[in-house]
């Protein structure tokens, strides 16, 4: 992530906003336990980012529930890649990460990878 880190007052690392990019994030709960650890580290992620990395609530996408299935998962991405710029970083989470091994998820998320600055999954 590009910027300039220095100190808060709360004595935490905090990355300032960069010129170039728009930071981005997806966020996919597809997994059947709902409170399982992995589910509430995306949510204290997600709010790490929007805290100290200045993450704007409109560029964090989250499915849930039914719209974490695998078609809606790739028509997501394939909207990443029709929207991000070069200089956007983008960070994905999935909760359960058997979906990488979906033949199309994978070709997507390589995909965006090569269009944006930074993708980190």
């Amino acid at each position: 992530m590009s910027g300039v880190l220095h100190n808060s007052r709360d004595g935490k690392k905090n990355v300032s906003p960069s010129s170039g990019g728009v930071y981005r994030a997806l966020f996919v709960i597809n997994d059947e336990n709902n409170h399982s650890e992995s589910v509430k580290e995306i949510y204290t992620l997600a709010e790490t980012l929007k805290d100290r990395f200045f993450f704007q609530p409109d560029n964090i996408i989250f499915l849930t529930g039914e719209e974490a299935g695998e078609e809606q998962i790739i028509a997501v991405i394939e909207n990443l890649i029709q929207s991000v710029d070069r200089q956007d970083t983008v960070v994905i989470r999935f909760s359960n990460e058997k979906i990488l091994n979906n033949a199309g998820v994978n070709y997507n998320l390589d995909t965006l990878s090569k269009v944006v600055k930074q993708c980190i999954l």
